[in-house]
């Protein structure tokens, strides 16, 4: 069995809400419009010369697979191609210089199919395996500026240093924008711990391939994954701690910071902008699979100004399991009432606990990405159908469509691609999650089946069993339902059918609440938008870890859209426009420990402009929003076309919170 690399996984998200309900308007990440650089950093010492089982050389089938990229990916797509080993024979004892052998074969430009044709047949295999004095150059070659990404293919350990990490984690220091990601083409267990001490450095994704199907799936995740957004993103911010220094000031938005291990509360004052609106808050962390089980636990709490207690709280925590939990907080009373958050600016409460568990070691530092949202009142609630009475959930398989569309995951809710009704095959490597969008408006009910493996594939393993997880979040990321299988080990493996579904969504299921510490799953079902599917494959051995394994996603979606909501700015009813999400509500709202002095009131901290995206919910906001991206898309050429595409999905997610500014802060 083969030691596998680490995979990420979501560890929690939480929403909270202001009043009731949760934005119906979308956010989108806030991404530089720059499209990314993409760098393949190919081995071609000559350990690529050996013969695979498969048939052919490891070389032929690196060349093939390369040249697969080049006919896949769309034209204009920023490539670079660089290799190393491919000029000098002689051992590195012999020839010093052979710890530098490496080329640049094709420098970053705008893809161009006969371009990346005549680079790939320009070399051979013959020399040494410098990684890390390659990875020093392929990272000048990228420059400091944009989303930059490497994919290194490798067949060995290196052999020029003693150890290539130390030097892969003084080039990730060079910015967040900065990834690395790495295949083990047929790899021993040595060469696999180096690899995937590389792509730690920067949060990247690690895969073993055997052979030339494996490489080639891997490859072509990889750098399709690579045109997408980061898992996390947005503006960066740095919250306030307690009445020592002065929270930042924000609006609706997408926003990105990083917590240590001091476990210290951090503040940040929200504008309300719009009367009686909603503001909703979610936070995602993503941590390393490796690290999972620790029990890394986070509180989130929106207190109104003046306020002792939160009006919404709640708490999120690696389970131990397959690492992603999420809840729906809910409103805290007591005899004096609703601490009500309706009126006046919200000063969000977000801390790391840390509730280490003995024996397991937490991430130093961990990014986490906040989306502020601001939900105008709901002229017509009144009018709208009431709270489902029966919140039991049809788990009727979806069938297989007759034609399967292939698809790439993504590693987070915000970079999740859109999903239609139908069936769509994938690749997900055990310990792996990925995520998936499927619109669903009031008045629908969402299912979702996931066949694993694909049935009719000669694909089996060894050993223990591998847990198939397959579940269903609303529009504001909380967890409806989630469901389990377990694949059996056998060559082939049987296929193992799994099915999750939500109940029918209400806009008024969010009326249903009742205590506090409620968290029924109809409860999140109430917000209409771009809800996610998320599939998880959980190895009971570590050596399973890394498998490519190949599955199927059928998706259903029943009814028909009733039961919209017509804002206080809007004359008819309209789609729900899709938004960020919330999380899991099977843990139970809890308020979040306080050690640092809380803020009492609206400070006058910087103010924060929203992040793009973050315009009016409404049609009108929407739709400039749209205009402006598209004018400059329409200028960027073939690549900006492609990304035009992507972002036209995230687009149908759409804005945020309305912009514009609030009233002059309260003084403290």
């Amino acid at each position: 069995m083969r030691d596998r690399g680490r995979r990420f996984v979501l560890l929690g998200v939480v929403v909270l809400l202001a009043v009731t309900g949760l934005t119906l308007g979308p956010v989108r990440a806030a991404v530089a419009d720059d499209p990314v650089k993409v760098m393949l950093l190919l081995d071609v010492s000559g350990s690529m010369n050996e013969k695979l089982s498969s048939g052919g050389t490891k070389l032929a089938a690196a060349k093939s697979a390369l040249k697969r990229v080049a006919d896949s990916l769309p034209a204009g797509t920023q490539v670079g191609l660089r290799v190393y080993g491919s000029k000098i024979k002689e051992p590195k004892e012999e020839n010093p210089k052979a710890c530098q052998d490496t080329d640049l074969v094709m420098p970053i430009g705008p893809l161009e199919r006969n371009r990346m044709y005549a680079a790939v047949d320009s070399f051979q295999a013959v020399g040494e395996t410098p990684i890390a004095y390659s990875l020093e150059q392929t990272v000048a070659d990228l420059g400091d500026q944009g989303r930059r990404v490497v994919v290194l293919i490798s067949d060995g350990e290196e052999n020029c240093v003693p150890d290539p990490c130390p030097v892969a984690k003084k080039l990730a220091a060079k910015g967040v924008d900065l990834q690395f990601n790495a295949i083990g083409f047929d790899v021993n267990s040595k060469a696999r711990k180096q690899l995937q001490c590389i792509v730690d450095e920067t949060d990247g994704s690690y895969y073993d391939a055997d052979d030339t199907d494996e490489l080639n799936d891997s490859l072509d995740k990889l750098t399709r994954r690579a045109l997408r957004p980061f898992a996390l993103s947005g503006k960066p911010i740095m919250g306030g701690v307690g009445n020592t220094s002065t929270p930042p000031r924000i609006k609706a938005g997408h926003y990105r910071s990083t917590y240590d291990l001091k476990g210290l509360n951090r503040y940040y004052w929200i504008e309300r902008t719009i009367p009686g609106s909603t503001i909703t808050v979610s936070a995602t962390v993503i941590v390393p699979r490796g690290r999972q089980g620790a029990n890394e636990s986070w509180s989130i709490a929106l207190r109104g100004p003046d306020q002792p207690y939160p009006c919404s709280s709640g708490v999120f925590a690696d389970t131990g399991a397959d690492g992603t939990a999420a809840v729906m907080s809910q409103a805290l009373t007591s005899t004096g009432g609703d601490f009500s958050c309706a009126e006046g600016d919200v000063l969000l409460e977000l801390a790391r606990l840390n509730n280490n568990v003995p024996g397991t070691e937490l991430q130093p530092e961990v990014g986490v990405e906040i989306v502020v949202t601001e939900e105008p009142p709901i002229a017509n609630l009144a009018e709208l159908p009431p709270g489902l009475t029966d919140e039991s959930v049809n788990r009727k398989p979806v069938d297989a469509a007759k034609q399967a569309e292939s698809v790439v995951g993504g590693v987070a809710f915000s970079d999740a691609p859109v999903l239609q009704p139908g069936s769509y095959l994938s690749s997900i490597v055990v310990g792996e999650t990925l995520v998936y969008q499927v619109p669903v408006q009031p008045g629908q009910r969402l299912r979702a089946t996931l066949d694993t493996p694909v049935a009719g594939r000669k694909w089996g393993f060894e050993g223990p069993g591998i847990g198939a997880d397959l579940s269903v979040f609303s529009a504001k990321r909380a967890l409806l339902d989630q469901q389990s299988g377990q694949v059996a080990p056998g060559s082939p493996a049987k296929t193992v059918r799994t099915t999750a579904a939500t109940p029918e969504i209400r806009i008024r299921n969010r009326e249903l609440k009742g205590q506090p510490n409620d968290a029924r799953p109809v409860v999140g079902a109430a917000f209409g938008g771009n809800h996610y599917v998320m599939i998880s494959l959980r190895p009971q051995d570590s050596d399973l870890l890394g498998v490519l394994t190949p599955v199927r996603l059928n998706i259903a979606v029943d009814g028909s859209p009733t039961g919209l909501p017509v804002y206080a700015e809007q004359s008819s009813p309209g789609p729900s426009t899709p938004g960020p999400s919330s999380p899991d509500p099977s843990s139970p709202a809890s308020t979040p420990s306080s050690e640092t002095p809380v803020p009492t009131s609206p400070g006058t901290g910087s103010s924060e402009t929203p992040a793009p995206g973050s315009g009016a919910p409404g049609a009108g906001g929407a739709l400039a929003g749209v205009l402006g991206i598209l004018a400059v898309l329409v200028v960027a050429g073939a690549v900006t076309v492609f990304l035009l595409r992507r972002r036209a999905a995230a687009r149908g997610r759409g804005a945020s919170g309305p912009g514009g500014s609030s009233g002059p802060p309260e003084t403290p």
